[in-house]
């Protein structure tokens, strides 16, 4: 089976990768979702409800991944969240406050940038986003790194890009 840093790069590949179909596609329905979604999140930490924080996180990945219009990319949206499950629920504890404002915070700038179709603030934004997985808090409750330092993480996503285009390219039946 995979380990937690194949499924931890493979969610930040497909999680910055799918923002630039969902800006091109994504429907005043589809921003309605992301944005309740930001909202829920909101809720949530104002009642100190983390039940509601998971939720909400949860529904955020999920719309982002359906708002691409691609049901194959949004089918990963479901395999995401039953891997992350017990991470979000370590991540979002009692005494993790700090990490849910942080993530309204980035999950509002996503849904807005993508609204305003600048990609590359969405991706940006995501991946400091999902660096949560790096995190001093994701060590001590025994997430583990994924990838190690961000150039260490950066120079993975260009080979894993580089090698995605190099089979495109190889590809005679396109």
């Amino acid at each position: 089976g995979a380990d937690f840093k194949e499924l931890a790069e493979t969610r930040l590949f497909l999680e910055i990768n799918v923002l630039p179909l969902t800006a091109e596609r994504a429907t005043e329905q589809d921003f309605s979702r992301l944005q309740q979604a930001v909202d829920l999140l909101r809720q949530g930490i104002e009642q100190k409800d983390h039940a509601t924080c998971i939720a909400a996180d949860i529904a955020f990945h999920r719309a982002l991944f359906e708002a691409s219009q691609n049901r194959v990319l949004a089918s990963f949206a479901d395999v995401m969240k039953e891997f992350f499950a017990d991470i979000r629920r370590a991540l979002f504890t009692e005494d993790a406050l700090k990490v849910d404002e942080r993530t309204v915070w980035e999950h509002q700038t996503i849904c807005d940038a993508l609204r305003r179709k600048e990609v590359r603030q969405a991706q940006e934004t995501m991946y400091a986003h999902l660096s949560v997985y790096r995190s001093d808090k994701g060590m001590t409750d025994g997430i583990r790194t994924f990838v190690g330092h961000t150039e260490e993480t950066r120079s993975n996503v260009r080979i894993f890009k580089r090698s995605n285009i190099q089979t495109r390219k190889g590809d005679t039946n396109r």
